[in-house]
């Protein structure tokens, strides 16, 4: 009687450490849909609460991993490839979907493209403003992307999600999501950046954007992303730095084929740098003047 009892212990306390070590990662699987998964590449939905807790939103993500030498593209993909598209209809207890891209890489490509996307995973954060706080939500999403590497693949996916009533807590996903919040440009009124110069010269088809910025810290290695008229394509162009580190002019290639030019437009700028990310509108003008952001 007392070695069966010895021997129900030892399986209590077996069944007792198994539960501890994979709880964990049972609880995490309910806050993250299934891998849709393709040739190439895999995408699903994370949560980064198990519950929807009591606040007006709720922080998501969408998650993708791709083979080796695969990408996936930016809301601005350059040359070739499409971004990612999402269509949450049928969603619950949602009123509106928002969106962050964090940093991404410049590829040079075949023929002398230019792409601008990401390697290997990314996550995209997403908040969703709830239509009534505290209730359920059911989120469904359909993906249209692309993925290319030598070729590209158009991929439609989808993905679904629950999270129930309850008071919220940070998850297994919730440190995953922050590291790529982290990497999402800010705001120029948030940083100590400012604008020193803006002109446009030449005429169509080719046209040279050049931008001075200046910082309170140094640069190290900035570089820029440019978005504005689809007709118009801006090239890597050059940089130069101050002595100090602490101003930089951009010299932008503007290219348009089709005559357009970008004076008097609204463009958007993104600066990458190893202690800067932002992201910022720039009336566009003939003649250089001094504004901020």
């Amino acid at each position: 009687m007392a070695m069966a009892y010895s021997l129900s212990l030892r399986w209590i306390a077996l069944l007792t450490g198994i539960y501890i070590l994979f709880a964990p990662t049972l609880g995490a699987a309910d806050t993250a849909s299934t891998w849709d998964r393709a040739e190439f590449t895999e995408v699903r939905l994370i949560a980064a609460t198990d519950t929807v807790g009591y606040d007006e939103t709720i922080q998501l993500g969408l998650q993708f991993r791709m083979d080796p030498g695969w990408k996936i593209y930016w809301r601005s993909p350059g040359d070739a490839g499409s971004p990612p598209v999402l269509n949450f209809e049928g969603s619950t207890n949602i009123v509106s979907f928002e969106i962050d891209w964090p940093v991404p890489e410049r590829f040079m490509e075949a023929g002398d493209l230019e792409t601008v996307g990401y390697l290997d995973s990314v996550v995209f954060p997403i908040r969703g403003q709830l239509e009534t706080i505290g209730e359920k939500v059911l989120i469904r999403a359909l993906i249209e992307y692309q993925t290319c590497k030598t070729i590209c693949i158009p991929i439609t996916a989808a993905a679904s999600l629950e999270l129930p009533s309850g008071p919220a807590a940070p998850n297994a996903f919730a440190k995953l999501i922050d590291h790529y919040l982290a990497k999402v440009p800010r705001r120029l009124e948030d940083t100590s950046i400012t604008i020193e110069t803006i002109s446009l010269t030449g005429t169509p088809p080719m046209q040279v954007l050049e931008l001075g910025l200046q910082a309170n810290k140094e640069f190290s290695d900035p570089s820029l992303l440019v978005e504005g008229p689809r007709a118009v394509r801006f090239s890597r162009g050059t940089k130069h730095l101050s002595p100090d580190f602490r101003n930089v002019i951009f010299r932008v290639p503007v290219e348009s084929h089709v005559g357009q030019t970008i004076i008097g437009e609204q463009i958007l700028v993104t600066l990458v740098d190893s202690a800067h990310a932002v992201e910022f509108p720039v009336d566009v003008t003939a003649t250089s003047d001094k504004k901020n952001g």
